[in-house]
């Protein structure tokens, strides 16, 4: 039962996640300039910052549930790769400067 639920309550997070871009053109527009590294004004760097800070949240808890067997590998199965493809993206590299 508590895998379900563990799998409900993400499931339900990336649904949400997915309407937040879908239903925000100016935000669905930051992180597509982000990912592919367009320049971002300061405030572009910071709303993509905090989204993605959410995103590393969910894929910390999705790695700790799965280290104590608490969820199903399936949604486990692409995070490694997931995760890499966010932070080696432009936007997922910590650059210096104002940049």
């Amino acid at each position: 039962m508590q895998r379900q639920l563990i799998s409900t309550e993400q499931t339900n997070r990336y649904h949400a996640n997915a309407h937040i871009l879908a239903s925000n053109p100016d935000l669905m527009s930051i992180c597509r300039k982000a990912m592919v590294g367009e320049d971002l004004t300061e405030e572009e760097r910071w709303r993509f910052g905090t989204f993605m800070f959410a995103l590393i949240l969910d894929f910390e808890e999705m790695f700790y549930f799965h280290e104590e067997g608490a969820q199903y590998e399936f949604r486990w199965h692409g995070m490694p790769m997931s995760v890499y493809r966010y932070l080696s993206s432009p936007g997922g590299i910590t650059r210096g400067g104002n940049r």
